[in-house]
């Protein structure tokens, strides 16, 4: 195991002998009158601790700490004084970064026990920067990564709109021939499927947008929330009543908010969609509004906290916990991204048989 390198300086060598003698069976001592030698001892060696005098003909000691902090900044230091020079010790102490200051004549024990615990500071401080450096490379790793999975993510978007253009056109053109039962069925079936894509790359888009704060909010438009409800349980009527699913809504007639429109009801969208989705069959949505805040809550099967922790990030499902086996797990993720883009908070719970988000103005 290799030794700790402490550093002595004091003008008188009875003295430098004296902790060389205390410290040499545990410790690799350097030692030296001059001040100068001593800078030039810290830049060829790899010293833990420093014990320098106060009073020395050439260098006060505080001005030997001020220029070692500059050569060895992470050495420990110690100032031995023979003096009751309390300012020099303070401004030792503030301008030398010194650990501790020790009188003369000096208690051995006290001495050894304040160096030990000096060498200690120093590992821990030493480890501490190796621990950060590497938190920091790691760090760096993960913005490089996360950049990666960015810029990834706008190549696929851009390159699955163009294909995505050229299919739309030639279904344009196919919709104006004169084709069979059975083909207009598959050119429906796959209008559907282009529809689904598109949709998808989207909100895709519309995410990364919103986790890069690359989205312009003007909250400048007056939002009727009860009209975009209405609206919205007509268009889905034929899903809620093949699930057998009844909704109740209760929206405060003073509910009125200012936001920007369209990027509310795309987080609007998503937490519907999201309850008419995963409620269980039979049961029920429930949609309320007061104050500044919205509720949305769906009958669904308990989930785990762990499991609830994760369902609000992007393309991580858990099957069992959503009861489905389709999706990309864009929907929460979606929500909470916007609604920290926009300012509003966001919570959501699982209890009592129930699914709830809850958003606050």
């Amino acid at each position: 195991m290799t030794q700790n390198e402490i550093l002595c300086i004091d003008d008188e060598s009875d003295i430098l002998d004296a902790l060389e003698r205390l410290f040499r069976r545990k410790y690799k001592v350097h030692k030296t009158t001059s001040p100068k030698s001593g800078l030039q001892i810290l830049q060829q060696n790899n010293i833990s601790v420093i014990i320098c005098d106060q009073r020395m003909p050439d260098m006060q000691g505080v001005d030997f700490f001020k220029a070692s902090l500059k050569i060895k900044p992470e050495c420990i230091r110690i100032l031995l004084t023979g003096y009751t020079d309390i300012d020099s010790v303070i401004d030792a102490i503030n301008s030398g970064e010194v650990y501790k200051y020790i009188s003369k004549p000096w208690d051995p024990v006290d001495l050894k026990n304040t160096v030990d615990k000096a060498i200690e500071k120093y590992l821990l401080k030493k480890e501490l920067k190796e621990k950060n450096i590497k938190l920091q490379k790691a760090l760096n790793e993960l913005k490089s990564l996360d950049a990666n999975k960015t810029q990834f993510m706008y190549l696929i978007n851009h390159e699955l709109k163009t294909p995505l253009t050229v299919i739309s056109s030639y279904l344009q053109i196919l919709e104006e021939e004169d084709l069979t039962e059975d083909q207009n069925k598959y050119l429906s079936k796959i209008n559907s499927g282009v529809e689904k894509l598109d949709d998808i790359v989207k909100r895709v888009l519309l995410l990364i947008q919103s986790e890069n704060q690359q989205l312009k909010i003007k909250k400048t438009s007056s939002f009727n929330l009860k009209s975009y409800v209405d609206n919205y349980v007509k268009d889905v009527k034929k899903t809620l009543s093949k699930k057998k699913i009844k909704i109740d809504t209760k929206i405060d007639p003073e509910f009125k908010i200012k936001t920007d429109s369209e990027h509310f009801k795309h987080i609007l969208n998503e937490a519907l969609n999201n309850a008419v989705q995963f409620c269980t069959p039979d049961g029920k949505i429930q949609i309320k509004a007061k104050d500044n805040q919205i509720e949305i809550k769906n009958s669904s099967k308990a989930i785990a906290k762990e499991v609830l922790e994760q369902i609000d990030k992007p393309f991580q499902l858990n099957e069992s916990a959503m009861n489905h086996s389709k999706g990309l797990g864009l929907g929460l993720s979606l929500i909470k991204s916007l609604c920290h883009s926009m300012g509003y908070e966001l919570d959501v719970q699982s209890k009592n048989e129930a699914f709830i988000i809850k958003i606050t103005i």
